[in-house]
């Protein structure tokens, strides 16, 4: 009943953990208050039980004391009885004896009943007499007196006050456990919540800290209950991961083909370019060779991006040097850069420090960031390439300057296709930051921008062993 009760309170806005320990609570609660009012019940039942045998007692001895002769019944009150009733209980007792029907002793007004019971079995209830809560006795006795039968009507009673006064004492014990209980009660409900939700709480964790790009399965160990639950998130996750792998081939395929009609256009508007004698047809052929070269660019940075989403999956981490892969991409770059006069200057703290990763996506990433630092420097400047070690991280900064500054967020760099006011007669696309942004993150770094509000622009990359 209590439990089909509990499932029918709604607890909205609560979580789990706050539902559970709401209903244990409550379900504390009441525990505590059941055995509260069972054990008064049955320390009142035996204090009843204990002082009805009392007067069963006193009965028998009144019964014991009387005496016949030839005509008439005496009687020798028990008074040593009476004393030690007295003496335990330090309570009143009355009593009023009727010798077949008319009285003989005791408290005359002390009421009678209409019902008695006999020595086996006394008749026992509770009256208010003279201001005072009293238990009573009643027993009907047969008494022969020259063979003649005469009954004996003996009522005994004894106030409640020593019982009250235990009942109290007992009452206020019983809360003091009860307190306890409950406190005790509530830390352990607090401490079992915590231990049963932990595989949750676990589960959600893992999940927290997974990367935006991590699609492996969940491989967690969880109870039984949790499963369906387990088994439902790696059944998306799998989804998920065909649809993504489908797009991912989709485009890299598109891209593919693109390319391909793209170079032989551009052939073909080049040669017509050279053939050409006008200036106005010469103009729209090289608007035309400008377009096919972003269009392009575009595709390569698709293709990367589909390589890239591919190979964050399944990372092939190899043991390589970061230095001599620096100074591989500045050797491939260095042609450009010598176009615009553009010259590096390196620092590196060390000649060879080698790092576990992904050599294709680390150099990918490195690779567009030298390249966009060609584009947007001005003519005869220098990109400065830095790379030092410590505290376990690797670091690579690479400065150049800017022609104009950049009044736009840092947020904003990262979009993808997006692109400043300084982009304006620059090939690109907008997926360069944005895509070696994704890179550092799958490979547990970190990329910063330093610097971009003056006419300088700066940006670190950080990778944690």
């Amino acid at each position: 009943m209590v439990i089909n009760l509990l499932q029918k309170i709604n607890f909205p806005n609560l979580s789990i953990k706050q539902r559970l320990v709401l209903q244990l609570v409550i379900v504390s609660i009441l525990i505590a208050f059941s055995l509260f009012f069972l054990i008064k019940n049955i320390t009142n039942q035996v204090m009843t039980t204990t002082q009805d045998r009392l007067l069963t007692a006193s009965l028998n001895s009144i019964i014991d004391k009387f005496y016949t002769s030839n005509k008439d019944i005496s009687l020798d009150l028990p008074y040593d009885t009476f004393s030690l009733l007295g003496a335990i209980s330090e309570d009143k007792l009355f009593y009023k004896i009727n010798y077949n029907d008319k009285f003989l002793t005791g408290y005359q007004k002390f009421p009678m009943v209409l019902k008695y019971g006999n020595l086996r079995k006394p008749i026992f209830y509770n009256l208010i007499f003279e201001n005072e809560k009293i238990r009573v006795a009643a027993i009907k006795h047969s008494i022969y007196v020259n063979g003649k039968k005469n009954l004996l009507f003996i009522k005994i009673g004894q106030t409640l006050n020593f019982q009250s006064s235990i009942s109290s004492q007992i009452t206020n014990n019983l809360l003091l456990i009860i307190l306890i209980f409950l406190v005790l009660s509530i830390i352990l409900v607090l401490l079992a919540t915590r231990i049963s939700l932990q595989p949750i709480t676990l589960l959600a964790n893992d999940l927290n800290k997974r990367k935006p790009n991590d699609l492996t399965l969940v491989k967690n160990n969880v109870p039984i209950e949790l499963a369906p639950l387990v088994l439902s998130l790696n059944s998306f996750v799998k989804k998920f991961r065909g649809v993504l792998r489908t797009t991912e081939t989709f485009v890299a395929e598109a891209a593919h083909h693109i390319r391909t009609p793209l170079s032989i256009v551009k052939s073909e508007s080049e040669i017509a370019f050279l053939k050409s004698k006008t200036k106005s047809n010469r103009e729209h052929l090289r608007n035309i060779i400008r377009s096919i070269d972003e269009t392009n660019r575009y595709t390569t940075q698709l293709l990367d991006n589909a390589m890239v989403l591919y190979r964050l999956e399944k990372l092939e981490k190899q043991n390589f040097s970061i230095t001599k892969s620096l100074v591989h991409l500045i050797n491939v770059f260095k042609p450009a850069a010598d176009l615009k006069d553009i010259n590096f200057s390196t620092t590196f703290n060390f000649k060879s420090k080698f790092i576990v990763t992904d050599k294709l996506l680390f150099e990918t990433a490195i690779r567009n960031l030298i390249d966009n630092s060609i584009k947007y420097a001005p003519i005869e400047t220098n990109i400065n390439l830095d790379y030092k070690f410590f505290n376990n991280v690797h670091e690579i900064k690479i400065k150049n300057q800017i022609n104009k500054k950049l009044n736009t967020s840092k947020s904003a760099l990262f979009k993808r296709f997006y692109r400043g006011q300084n982009s304006k007669n620059i090939i690109g696309s907008g997926l360069g930051l944005s895509l070696v942004n994704e890179i550092i993150l799958g490979l547990n770094g970190q990329f910063k921008i330093l610097k971009y509000k003056e006419k300088e622009f700066c940006i670190s990359v950080q990778f944690f062993c």
